[in-house]
């Protein structure tokens, strides 16, 4: 069978559309994604992926007007772009992991007659997938809260054509049970002691500046005694590296730091507790792994699926899932994290 992925934009909608093309090894599978350094980096290297193509789409503010212009332009091409590939290509199936790099190849796909599944992996229901519903064969939806309101939006579907089937389905979990080792291996592996606390810091695929210097200053308020006893894994994206490298330098404490990371079954493994944006994807991660965590969701003009995603998670793994409501929350946050990692 030939698939096509649709997913771009981050490490959130492109990794799990890789989980599921790997779970068919003799099946051809072609992605398409947004023409950016992240999304070339996660595709590249990976020989059994039949076909990759990008697409130039910038996201959409609705408040940019004098923007409007170009967007129309990109958005003219992308159709014309994702025409040519599905007339080359001539897939079985599309399977979109949402976001707006998916409206312009999946609206043509439609229009080709060809099945789409729709992946909804948020706890809010994405513009996207509002969008493209009505088209879609299949809506798999990873949070019940997200199947509940699609089921409602595309019930008036029926009276004038077959609605699309709607189900709860288990995220496309990149791990598998024997990579789950143990809290002691992981940190022999990582070099890191097991008689310390371990903090993971995780900012999403492409970090995030505000949790890097929340971190930073924090460690500030403590003394160097307490430091000492502890160990931070840090991914921190490509644009805050250098600067937080350079101020862990400035602390006598074990830390393991990188701009990212794809696989970090060894870091989950290996962590007490773990301070997080809220995508959907670090959620059901740190959840299986069962790192106390807390969720700083990403404040975001054109959504608030992070928010809604924390409230979910805590609301169904209250024992590993804590949760502030932005990054404003400073005093919380340290707290937090002084109660977590140092008792």
């Amino acid at each position: 069978m030939k698939r096509v992925y649709v997913a771009g934009g981050s490490g959130g909608h492109i990794l799990p559309a890789m989980t599921m093309a790997r779970q068919h090894p003799h099946d051809e599978h072609y992605f398409v994604a947004l023409d950016r350094d992240l999304d070339r980096s996660l595709l590249a290297g990976n020989d059994w992926i039949t076909q990759t193509a990008f697409l130039s789409l910038d996201t959409i503010r609705l408040r940019a007007i004098r923007a409007y212009p170009a967007y129309g332009a990109q958005l003219g091409s992308a159709l014309r772009i994702s025409w040519d590939l599905l007339a080359a290509w001539k897939p079985d199936e599309i399977v979109s992991m949402g976001g707006y790099i998916s409206v312009p190849f999946c609206s043509v796909a439609w229009l080709r007659g060809i099945p789409i599944r729709l992946y909804e992996l948020n706890a809010e229901v994405g513009t996207a997938v509002r969008m493209l519903s009505p088209s879609a064969t299949e809506i798999l939806c990873c949070f019940d809260e997200a199947a509940q309101r699609v089921s409602q939006q595309v019930s008036w579907l029926s009276w004038i054509q077959r609605a699309p089937r709607v189900t709860t389905a288990a995220y496309p979990m990149r791990y598998t049970a024997g990579q789950k080792v143990s809290r002691a291996e992981a940190c022999a592996q990582l070099g890191l002691d097991t008689n310390h606390p371990v903090l993971l810091v995780l900012g999403g695929s492409q970090g995030s500046d505000c949790i890097n210097g929340l971190i930073i200053s924090w460690l500030y308020t403590l003394s160097a005694s307490q430091r000492h006893t502890i160990q931070i894994i840090h991914q921190t994206g490509s644009r805050s590296y250098d600067f937080i490298c350079e101020q862990y330098a400035q602390f006598t404490m074990r830390s393991i730091i990188f701009a990212y990371r794809e696989d970090l079954a060894t870091c989950y493994a290996a962590s007490s507790c773990a301070i997080s944006r809220a995508g959907s994807g670090a959620i059901h991660e740190l959840t299986w792994f069962g790192v106390s965590t807390l969720l700083v969701p990403l404040d975001m003009e054109v959504t608030e699926h992070q928010y809604f995603n924390a409230c979910a998670a805590v609301m169904r793994h209250s024992n590993v899932m804590s949760m502030v409501e932005n990054d404003s929350e400073r005093g919380r946050i340290f707290q937090w994290l002084t109660q977590s990692v140092l008792g």
